[in-house]
């Protein structure tokens, strides 16, 4: 999962919109949450920022013993108690704010919101598949907010929860109104939806807003994806799943040649975590499959001919992918090798390349499906396999 997040002042004198992240890969559980203080009364940016953090702050430490929503539930109350003592000081100053988050466990994804705040849940190839509507009310004077957080009226808050399954390629987008009303709504969900960065798109958003916007604007865009980059947290782990992929995987001595302790040895796996190169495929809480990714390649691939010469440095390797026997048959080692070709190309590698036993043949079918092609074979010893034939494959160009 990727992420990124803007708060900017825009045309106003002050910026009265709140945004944090609460991320904990071990639990799988993540939080984000924007606030739009509300103008037309006092200390809008005092509002934000105190709903904002107390909700934070009491799912980091929440037990998570009771369901996603009754935990929301709670911090809700924990932020209206907040907000309330914050008036206190201020002597009773009227102030509020509006609410969105998007948690998200495992799989599941919980909206919550209050206010004209926006969540969107965006879809490669379906668009929108949820929008939350704004808690608007429209009148011959115009029209206002009727929920809120808001200081010494604690039943107008009534946040709505909607609980959802996520999907591998999904985004979800929180932004408040300084966005989303001076943005065309199709153009809005085009661009959240380039094959670009988190970062590269929030820029594009940042851009039309600084042009248009006659408000602050705020946005998280999140993207959903099963793989992540794996942490040192996660060795041993990683391990075990190693050496259960090689006890239950039917003729993997044979064909990859794989063997407890030496291929692949704990070693190389640290290496791999260290540099950053090991990616993970999570499902339940559970590791459903793994690879290394490096940013370069080896001296074993300078004699082969590949479709184009490039320096060391310019290609990208896949190593050691393999899927949990329990996982297996779902296409999930499709969906990292997919994953390893983002992460070359979005590194800017010129060629992505990768090798395998002579006698890999399932591993071979795979490459080439994908869009693999062979480039020769090298005669190499291995500790695992002593002097045998590799297999090299590049992506076609």
């Amino acid at each position: 999962m990727r992420y990124t997040t803007f708060t900017e002042r825009g045309c106003r004198s002050d910026n009265e919109d709140y945004c944090q992240v609460v991320i904990d890969n071990d639990a799988g559980r993540h939080l984000f949450v924007v606030c739009d203080g509300m103008g037309g009364h006092a200390m809008g940016e005092v509002a934000s920022r105190v709903v904002g953090t107390a909700i934070c702050e009491y799912w980091e430490q929440a037990s998570f013993g009771e369901d996603v929503e009754q935990v929301l539930a709670n911090a809700f109350q924990k932020a209206s108690e907040a907000l309330d003592a914050k008036a206190d000081i201020f002597n009773h100053v009227e102030m509020g704010t509006t609410m969105v988050l998007a948690a998200i466990c495992g799989s599941q994804l919980t909206i919550a919101h209050t206010g004209d705040s926006r969540c969107y849940l965006l879809r490669p190839q379906k668009g929108v598949v949820h929008r939350t509507e704004d808690h608007v009310n429209q009148s011959v004077w115009g029209n206002y907010i009727d929920r809120s957080f808001f200081s010494y009226q604690r039943d107008k808050a009534k946040v709505e929860m909607r609980q959802l399954d996520l999907q591998d390629g999904d985004r979800v987008f929180l932004c408040t109104d300084g966005v989303y009303q001076c943005i065309d709504p199709d153009i809005l969900v085009q661009r959240c939806m380039d094959d670009k960065s988190p970062e590269k798109v929030a820029d594009v958003i940042k851009f039309l807003c600084e042009k248009f916007s006659n408000d602050n604007y705020s946005g998280i865009l999140v993207y959903y994806n099963t793989i992540r980059q794996a942490h040192i947290e996660d060795y041993e782990t990683i391990l075990s799943f190693y050496d259960d992929v090689i006890t239950g995987t039917p003729k993997i001595s044979s064909h990859a040649r794989w063997s407890k302790g030496k291929h692949p040895t704990a070693e190389s796996i640290r290496a791999y975590i260290e540099e950053g190169s090991m990616y993970l495929y999570t499902e339940d809480g559970r590791i459903a499959g793994a690879m290394a990714v490096t940013m370069y390649q080896g001296e074993d691939y300078h004699a082969i001919e590949w479709s184009q010469p490039v320096e060391d440095h310019e290609a990208a390797v896949i190593h050691i992918l393999a899927v949990s026997p329990d996982y297996q048959g779902k296409g999930i080692g499709t969906k990292m090798i997919q994953e390893a070709v983002r992460l070359s190309k979005t590194n800017g590698k010129k060629a992505i390349r990768l090798d395998a036993l002579a006698s890999n043949t399932p591993a071979h079918r795979i490459y080439k499906r994908l869009g693999f092609e062979y480039r020769g074979k090298q005669h190499l010893y291995a500790e695992n396999t002593g002097w045998t034939d590799f297999y090299f494959f590049e992506l076609k160009q």
